[in-house]
């Protein structure tokens, strides 16, 4: 009788807690979803990278590191499907998710630091940055002169208008941006703090290509009254491009810094959630070979 009542009790516990063990395995599931999706972008970029289709070289080491990258994700990520199938290695792949978690958490917060740095350009342009700040400051403008270059832009004037055009049909959308929201916006003016921009040292260096003599406003002054007055010098550099559309381009950086902040705080806590059912899935099974065992050593003084 006291043995019966013990099982049935035992079947009933397992029975009430049968929702935890399921959202702890889909959790973990998830977990290892996201490490092979992880290990295809790498294996991907390695294959890409040797192949050529990236469409700029790529050194052979650098393919072969992201390769290496992608099996070591691919193991952790087989590891993680293994562990919710059979609820084993379940301790040797909880690490993965928290480590995971922590770096996620580590973006967050640098995006979060990265944001008040754009407002901060934004709002005070003379400003000295120093520090972590130079760091985002650098970011931008790799930014900018990568797109400028991949572009091989030129700017010119359409009539009253500059307008921007690439020698990249690839980088149409970046011209159109750059002519629909600042070149040929209504509210488009190039003044004094255009020139001041481009002459600025704080954290970009002066393009020698540029420099062109000081402008007035030319949206709403003398547009072709000679070339002292031209910005087309400036215009035609990667800094020029950032001067006269400043606001644009921060604010670009910064709704795609606050896509990356969500999306990395998302997956912190997906992923602490999948180190906590990894341990405690690692927990109940650790109670239940302990109830298991003192049910047996009981039943074995029942019987004596």
């Amino acid at each position: 009788m006291q043995t019966g009542s013990s099982n049935g009790g035992a079947r009933q516990g397992m029975r009430g807690s049968g929702g935890r063990p399921l959202l702890a395995r889909i959790l973990i599931f998830t977990s290892a979803l996201q490490f092979l999706l992880l290990a295809a972008g790498f294996a991907a970029s390695g294959i890409l990278g040797f192949s050529d289709a990236a469409g700029h070289p790529v050194s052979a080491s650098a393919c072969l590191h992201a390769l290496a990258v992608g099996a070591a994700l691919l193991l952790i990520a087989a590891c993680g499907f293994y562990s919710f199938c059979v609820r084993a290695c379940l301790m040797l792949f909880a690490p993965f998710p928290l480590i995971l978690a922590v770096l996620a958490f580590g973006v967050t917060a640098y995006c979060f630091f990265t944001a008040s740095v754009l407002r901060l350009m934004a709002d005070a342009p003379n400003i000295q940055l120093a520090g972590l700040q130079l760091r985002v400051a650098a970011t931008v403008k790799s930014g900018v002169e990568m797109s400028w270059s991949a572009c091989s832009g030129t700017v010119a004037r359409t009539g009253d208008e500059f307008e921007l055009s690439c020698l990249n049909s690839g980088y149409a959308n970046y011209a159109d941006f750059v002519n629909s929201r600042c070149l040929q916006a209504d509210d488009f003016s190039l003044d004094a703090g255009f020139a001041a921009c481009c002459r600025r040292e704080t954290w970009w260096p002066v393009d020698a290509a540029g420099l062109a003599a000081p402008v007035r406003d030319l949206k709403l002054g003398d547009r072709g009254s000679g070339d002292s007055l031209d910005p087309l010098a400036d215009l035609n550099t990667a800094k020029g491009i950032f001067c006269a559309c400043t606001n644009q381009v921060l604010n670009l950086f910064d709704a795609n810094v606050d896509a990356i902040k969500w999306i990395a705080l998302v997956l912190a806590v997906w992923h602490s959630l999948a180190f906590m059912a990894c341990f405690a899935l690692c927990c109940a099974g650790t109670r239940r070979s302990t109830r298991r065992g003192k049910v047996s050593r009981e039943e074995d003084m029942v019987a004596e």
